[in-house]
């Protein structure tokens, strides 16, 4: 027993030696981010240098989340704190490690998750095309419990999760292409002015996006993706934090449409108001639409027939409603914005959002809504 109990000692202590070891040689191997837009290094690494407790929303996901949210952008509106913590395609599991590290030095009170790879296909990113989308999470992860939880839910063997967790087995053959910085950087003075935003240049052309209009089958989420999301939504309740989850963009250009017309178009949920106004603010709006309804019927119920009367009463010319599919909540809402548009006399457009949903047709009925308004105004 004697012989056993040393030899799990020597063993132990051989481990945590060739850890220590591991851990400075990969850093130096790991490929760096630090110059241009795409300095990920110091937007993942920069985080762990921020200020305890000074950002009070925090946004995670793939590169959709980064390159959506302008931290530097709210906080010159409102003048609310935040921090973008994402990375490439990051997939649920790596979201979920996410945000635990990100509770470890902050509280904020709202996380905000853009889930497009919720509809993921994978349960490893390991292929030769994508093996860059684990490496882009686990890299700039310091050493702790949980990047070794993470290295096994991203692989499926032991030696996959070992170069997960020591990216030298990945980075090895890099000896030729080490240049100075690798040596040199210094993580605990990494840091990102934009707050993990990725300032991209400005889109000049359009995308022409396929008609969905014949598709009406669904596929249900990979049971992994279903699980992450699930442990996402219980560590937000858990910790009391309040959760959104979000997919970018996600109304086939609404606004842009309605621009490229002529329309003037004024919106008031958004992150900023809703955050910043409606979550304090619930019982002044509340006292306001009193005439029209007496209680809260979801989370956006009451800001909505709000700026609805409210616009109405400012002489608007149209409404446009904004909901996704079996929102319950939002079509509870349809009724009482009926109402407004009866008494006000205000057209209103019902726009429902899903998997199904064509930007062909969108443009249809939104010229058709325009083309309407054009002649009221004619005949008023």
């Amino acid at each position: 027993m004697g012989d056993k109990l040393k030899f799990f000692v020597k063993t132990v202590l051989f481990l945590a030696l060739l850890g220590l070891c591991l851990v400075p040689v990969s850093r130096v191997m790991a490929r760096k981010s630090l110059e241009g837009a795409w300095d990920m290094t110091n937007k993942v690494g920069g985080f762990y240098n921020e200020e305890e407790d000074q950002f009070e929303v925090m946004f995670f996901g793939p590169s959709h989340a980064y390159a959506a949210f302008s931290p530097l952008a709210i906080w010159e509106e409102t003048g609310i704190r935040s921090y973008v913590f994402a990375t490439q395609q990051q997939p649920l599991w790596a979201t979920h490690t996410y945000i635990k590290e990100a509770l470890k030095k902050q509280s904020p009170a709202l996380i905000v998750v853009e889930v497009r790879m919720a509809w993921g296909e994978k349960e490893y990113y390991l292929d030769k095309d994508d093996i860059g989308v684990t490496y882009s999470y686990m890299d700039e992860l310091p050493l702790s419990w949980d990047k070794v939880e993470l290295a096994g839910q991203s692989a499926p063997d032991l030696e996959g999760r070992l170069s997960c967790l020591f990216n030298f087995m990945k980075y090895h053959s890099r000896w030729n292409d080490l240049k100075k910085s690798d040596f040199t950087f210094d993580r605990a003075r990494a840091r990102d002015p934009y707050k993990g935003f990725v300032m991209l240049p400005p889109k000049e052309d359009s995308f022409p996006k396929p008609d969905a209009g014949g598709i009406t089958g669904k596929t249900p989420l990979l049971d992994k993706n279903q699980f992450w999301l699930e442990e996402i939504i219980k560590l937000c309740q858990d910790e009391g934090v309040e959760l959104w989850l979000v997919k970018s963009p996600s109304n086939l250009e609404l606004e842009e449409k309605l621009a490229d017309m002529g329309v003037e178009v004024h919106r008031w949920m958004n992150v900023t108001n809703q955050f910043l106004r409606y979550g304090s603010g619930q019982k002044n709006l509340r006292v306001k639409i009193r005439d029209l309804c007496q209680y809260d019927m979801g989370p956006t119920s009451t800001a909505n027939i709000w700026y609805a009367k409210e616009c109405a009463e400012r002489g608007f010319d149209g409404l446009v409603h904004v909901k996704s599919a079996a929102c319950t909540p939002e079509i509870d809402v349809m009724p009482v914005l009926q109402n407004i548009g009866a008494d006000y006399k205000i057209p209103v457009l019902y726009l429902t959002y899903d998997a199904q949903t064509s930007d062909v047709g969108l443009t249809t009925r939104l010229e058709a809504f325009y083309d309407m308004i054009h002649m009221r105004k004619k005949v008023l």
